[in-house]
Parts: C-alpha cells; sequence; structure tokens
C-alpha cells in the first residue's frame, strides 16, 4: 500500500484537499492551477516542495478572517508533518513562500480587474 492511500496519506491530504476544492469552487482558474501543480509535485515529481504549503499560502492571503484562519491552521498542520514527522524544512518553507506570492497575485489580479467580491 503506498502513502497516499494508508490512513497517514488520507489524514496528511484530507484538509489540504478540502481547501483545494473550496478554491476551485471560488476561483475556478486559480484552483485549476494549484490543481496542475499538484499533479507535477505528486504523480512526476517535478516540483521540489510542499503541495500543502502553497494551498495554505494562498488561502492566508485572503482579506477574510476565516479564510486566513483555514490558511494558518493548514499551515500549522503541514508544518507538523514537514518539520517535525518527516524532517523537510526546506520543502514546507519553500512551498509557503510560492503560496503566498501567489495568493498575493491572486489579490492584485482582483485589485485591478474588479472583478466583484474577491474570495
Amino acid at each position: 500500500m503506498t502513502f497516499a492511500y494508508s490512513l497517514d496519506g488520507i489524514l496528511y491530504n484530507l484538509p489540504a484537499l478540502l481547501v483545494l476544492a473550496y478554491l476551485l469552487w471560488r476561483r475556478p482558474v486559480l484552483g485549476a492551477v494549484l490543481v496542475g501543480a499538484v499533479w507535477a509535485r505528486v504523480i512526476e515529481q517535478a516540483i521540489p516542495f510542499s503541495m500543502h504549503a502553497v494551498v495554505a499560502g494562498v488561502a492566508m492571503t485572503a482579506l477574510n478572517g476565516w479564510r486566513m484562519a483555514i490558511g494558518g491552521v493548514l499551515v500549522l498542520y503541514t508544518a507538523w508533518w514537514y518539520l517535525l514527522q518527516w524532517h523537510a524544512p526546506h520543502s514546507f518553507w519553500m512551498g509557503l513562500g510560492v503560496g503566498v506570492a501567489v495568493g498575493i497575485i491572486a489579490r492584485i489580479i482582483d485589485w485591478v480587474g474588479e472583478e466583484g467580491e474577491s474570495w
């Protein structure tokens, strides 16, 4: 049994998948980009950092308190896995930085486009 289908794998992946599903529903283009990046990370092994941290970083840049809180909880959850369980701090911090950058770009696009309520 691979890690992804083990109990630990399901516990690890479920929170990020729920946040990603929210992004797909609320911001389909950003969600699709993140799904493509997750595919590249998990299947192709082409991205050398945590996609969970990327998703958390994007969620933390929302200008809504509870969405930021969801991102913060996902950051703490991902940090527990990467820093304490797997001892891979580089992957965690790099992913978080990329996620915050992507979230800021999304905020700028919202601001420039003024497409109504931002996520």
